[in-house]
C-alpha cells in the first residue's frame, strides 16, 4: 500500500503543476478553495502538519461561510465538497494521524475541488494508470487469497480517492455499473475463487472503470440518481440527500442567468 501512497503522490504533483483551466470567471471562491486544497496537500507531504492543519482550518471557516446560493455549484455539489472536506478535517483532528491516510485523504478533497473548479482535464483524471495498476495486481494474486484481498483491498482505496471526481464529471449510470461490479465481487470473490471464475469478473470490472475515464465528460444527468453512491469495504460511503430534479433545474437556470449578467456587464464595461 505505500507503494501506492507514493506513485498517487507522484501523479498529483507532477499534474498539480498545470494551472487550472476554469470554466468561466464567475467561480467566486472555488479557485481560492482548489488552491488552499492543493497547498495543504503539499504541506502534509512534507510532513509539515501544523501549516497543513492551519490552512485546512482556514478553509473550514471559509466554507462554513458560504451561503448554498453564494457558490456556482448545485446543492448537491456543495455537499460533495462538504463531505470531502470534513474527511479531512475530521482525520487532521484525530490523536493520531497515519500519514499515508492523511496523504490519501487530502488529495480526495484536491481531486474534489479541482473537479469543481476546472472545465477540462481535471486531475483525477489522471489516476488512471494508478487505478489500474491495482486492478491489475489484484487480478495477477487471484491464485492467492490473502495477497488478492490486500491488492483488492488496495484498489478500494484509491477508487474512494478518486470517487468524488468521477461521480462530478461522469455520467451516473456509467458509475453505477461499475459500483454494482465491484460490490459483487466484494460480496462473491470466495465463490468465484473456487469456481474460476475471479479473473473472469475482474476483467469485467477493469473494462468498466476503464470506461469510467475514456467516456469523461462534464455529467449533465439528473443529480437524483447520485443517490445510488455504494458501500464497498474501505470506501468511505458519500450519504447525499436530493432535493429533486426541479430544484436542480431552477439553479442550473439560475447559474446560466446570472453567467449571462455577468458576461453583459462584462460586454459592456470594454466598450
Amino acid at each position: 500500500m505505500k507503494g501506492i501512497v507514493v506513485l498517487i503522490i507522484t501523479v498529483i504533483s507532477v499534474f498539480s503543476l498545470n494551472v487550472p483551466i476554469y470554466a468561466n470567471n464567475d467561480q467566486g471562491e472555488l479557485p481560492t478553495i482548489d488552491q488552499m486544497a492543493d497547498e495543504a496537500l503539499y504541506f502534509a507531504k512534507l510532513k509539515r502538519y501544523e501549516e497543513t492543519k492551519m490552512i485546512v482550518n482556514k478553509m473550514g471557516e471559509l466554507i462554513d461561510t458560504f451561503e448554498y446560493d453564494e457558490l456556482p455549484l448545485t446543492v448537491d455539489e456543495q455537499r460533495i465538497l462538504r463531505v470531502a472536506f470534513f474527511q479531512a478535517k475530521k482525520l487532521l483532528e484525530s490523536d493520531q494521524v497515519d500519514e499515508d491516510d492523511l496523504i490519501r485523504v487530502l488529495t480526495k478533497f484536491r481531486l474534489t475541488t479541482d473537479a469543481l473548479a476546472t472545465e477540462h482535464d481535471p486531475l483525477w483524471f489522471d489516476m488512471e494508470s494508478v487505478i489500474m495498476e491495482t486492478l491489475q495486481d489484484a487480478k495477477k494474486s487471484v491464485d492467492n487469497k490473502r495477497q488478492f484481498q490486500g491488492a483488492f483491498q488496495a484498489f478500494l482505496k484509491i477508487y474512494d480517492t478518486v470517487y468524488p471526481g468521477i461521480i462530478l464529471d461522469v455520467p451516473i449510470e456509467k458509475v453505477k455499473i461499475a459500483d454494482a461490479q465491484i460490490q459483487y465481487l466484494e460480496q462473491n470473490a470466495d465463490s468465484l475463487l473456487v469456481n474460476g471464475e475471479l479473473s473472469i469478473e475482474l476483467e469485467k470490472l477493469q473494462s468498466m472503470v476503464q470506461a469510467l475515464f475514456h467516456n469523461y465528460h462534464k455529467d449533465e444527468a439528473d443529480p437524483s440518481l447520485w443517490w445510488v453512491i455504494i458501500s464497498t469495504g474501505g470506501m468511505i460511503i458519500l450519504t447525499l440527500t436530493y432535493a429533486g430534479w426541479k430544484k436542480y433545474k431552477g439553479e442550473k437556470m439560475k447559474r446560466k442567468q446570472l453567467k449571462s449578467s455577468k458576461n453583459i456587464d462584462s460586454s459592456s464595461y470594454i466598450e
